[in-house]
């Protein structure tokens, strides 16, 4: 692969990242206005204790939202500050790794997914992954999920 169609693949998975956090936060949000709505319109019924358990479970609904949309701007920040450039044979954020059975993106920890034809695994900067593959090189060998992946190219 010549260097501008790594670059050009890099910018394919930080942006296929930012997208998919995006979506992500706008369900978030829209949980969250659901959550609230759904506590405020709960009618006061002759069983107050029924009125006030609703309600609070309404509250709490919107506070687990309100996390987890928390974590995801972090997440989104994280993606949008990912530099695009090539680093070969260093991993940090934005490293590419080719193994002989999948590609490594670190950016956000979004799991596996197809990219052109390619199994592509996100990985975060926070995760027990990337702190085994931080002193590995091309030749390096690790295992994920009991196979062994040789480490084919770091870009």
């Amino acid at each position: 692969m010549m260097d501008d169609e790594k670059i050009n693949f890099k910018k394919k998975l930080k942006d296929y990242c930012v997208e998919l956090l995006v979506q992500r936060l706008d369900t978030v949000d829209k949980l969250v206005t659901e959550a609230q709505e759904s506590a405020n319109n709960e009618g006061k019924s002759s069983a107050g204790d029924k009125y006030e358990t609703s309600r609070a479970m309404g509250h709490l609904q919107k506070e687990m939202y309100l996390q987890q949309a928390q974590k995801i701007r972090h997440e989104l920040l994280k993606a949008n500050s990912t530099e695009i450039v090539l680093h070969p044979g260093i991993i940090k954020k934005g490293t590419v790794i080719i193994t002989d059975k999948l590609s490594i993106f670190i950016c956000v920890g979004l799991g596996k997914k197809t990219m052109d034809n390619r199994t592509v695994l996100f990985v975060s900067d926070e995760a027990p992954l990337y702190t085994l593959l931080q002193n590995k090189s091309a030749g390096g060998m690790f295992i994920v999920d009991k196979l062994e992946h040789i480490i084919l190219e770091i870009w």
